[in-house]
């Protein structure tokens, strides 16, 4: 068992322990560079001297993370490729790129706002029409349960630190812990109690913008629903 701040006992098979934090940061987009960018999303990426997977247009390796500025892409989705340096071509299936959004309606000229691109798992902040913040998230894993709220809000709370759980409105940890038991994925229990999340912005209900301590899996879809970022990109 674990002991909680509250004086709870946890068993130990229903509780993670954190390993490193994660270090992984954005971008600063300054005098519009480096703009788009784009991130290394697998393990370790091929470089290629032309747009072609064939191993024989291969030419170095890139680990997950590095980052790029990109300035041309060839064709569209996974079978897509993007430049990043003088004949030097990534995957987009290895990759996350940024790109510009519109800026809404309701956002002024000089106005400070944020995107999220769902698709492809990436926050970029902008001052009016002007990017200058870009990072990696993992938003919601979809289904009823675990996607992000879609459409346009405003920032209604700023938190430093703030307890988060769902004990209450999802299964009884009784029924929760039968199906891990019998081996269920932990995505069907959607059971979570996790304290001092930090640097949370919250922008639709329950909904909010937050660092992550447990995880270091941004570019890709994982939250319950709200939008994580690394600690050093949520402060």
């Amino acid at each position: 068992f674990f002991k909680t701040a509250e004086g709870n006992l946890v068993p130990r098979r229903a509780a993670g322990i954190s390993g490193r934090l994660s270090r992984f940061s954005g971008v600063e987009i300054s005098g519009g560079k480096p703009w788009p960018v784009g991130w290394v999303n697998a393990k370790a990426a091929w470089a290629y001297d032309a747009p072609s997977r064939q191993k024989k247009h291969r030419v170095a390796q890139a680990e997950r993370y590095e980052v790029f500025e990109a300035l041309e892409t060839s064709g569209e989705g996974k079978r897509g490729f993007v430049r990043f340096d003088d004949g030097a071509w990534f995957s987009l299936a290895d990759v996350r790129v940024a790109r510009d959004a519109e800026r809404p309606a309701v956002v002024g000229d000089a106005e400070k706002w944020i995107d999220v691109d769902l698709a492809r798992q990436i926050v970029t902040a902008y001052v009016g029409d002007a990017p200058v913040y870009a990072t990696m998230v993992s938003t919601g894993r979809g289904g009823p349960k675990s996607s992000t709220v879609k459409g346009e809000y405003r920032i209604w709370a700023k938190i430093a630190a703030i307890p988060m759980d769902n004990t209450e409105e999802a299964l009884e940890a009784a029924e929760a812990m039968e199906l891990a038991d019998a081996g269920a994925p932990a995505e069907e229990i959607q059971l979570y109690s996790l304290r001092d999340v930090p640097w949370t912005q919250f922008f639709f209900e329950s909904f909010a913008l937050h660092g992550v301590y447990w995880h270091d899996r941004f570019g890709n879809r994982r939250s319950h629903g709200c939008v994580n970022l690394s600690p050093i990109d949520a402060r």
